[in-house]
């Protein structure tokens, strides 16, 4: 559980960089 909240921090990090 714990492990795809940091997935889904991490994708929306790359996101944030990219935009």
């Amino acid at each position: 559980m714990a492990s795809f909240g940091y997935f889904l921090f991490l994708c929306g990090l790359s996101q944030a960089l990219s935009s």
